[in-house]
């Protein structure tokens, strides 16, 4: 398969599931894609690969990091993109928008940066 899919199971419905105590209401299959740093499949219109550097926080890795569109309420808005790191550098795929990026660690400490992004 070429595009990305939805699950579906022998009644046309999505595959949903109930996880920590909330629900996720769809399963998406992406197909492998070219890689730039990030599936090309994810770039497109006005979104473009940014880099992202956090290499002198006080935090340690893996860490996950998230991008909100500036003014979203973090922990109820969905990430525009999310990204693991192990070395405190990523590419997240973006619009020319401005966002606020969190940085979370398996040790649950948290960081919040802003990116102004002028690609």
């Amino acid at each position: 398969m070429n595009y990305p899919s939805v699950f579906i199971n022998s009644t046309s419905q999505v595959f949903g599931e109930y996880k920590n105590g909330a629900w996720f209401d769809i399963a998406i299959f992406h197909p492998r894609s070219k890689k730039i740093n990030r599936p090309s499949w994810m770039i497109y219109g006005n979104r473009n690969e940014v880099s992202f550097s956090f290499e002198k926080a006080e935090i340690e890795c893996p860490c996950l990091v998230f991008a909100y569109k500036k003014g979203e309420k973090i922990g109820y808005a969905i990430p525009y993109d999310i990204q693991e790191t192990l070395d405190k550098k990523v590419n997240l795929v973006l619009d020319k928008s401005d966002f606020e990026i969190v940085i979370w660690n398996q040790n649950r400490k948290a960081l919040k940066a802003e990116l102004k992004n002028k690609y």
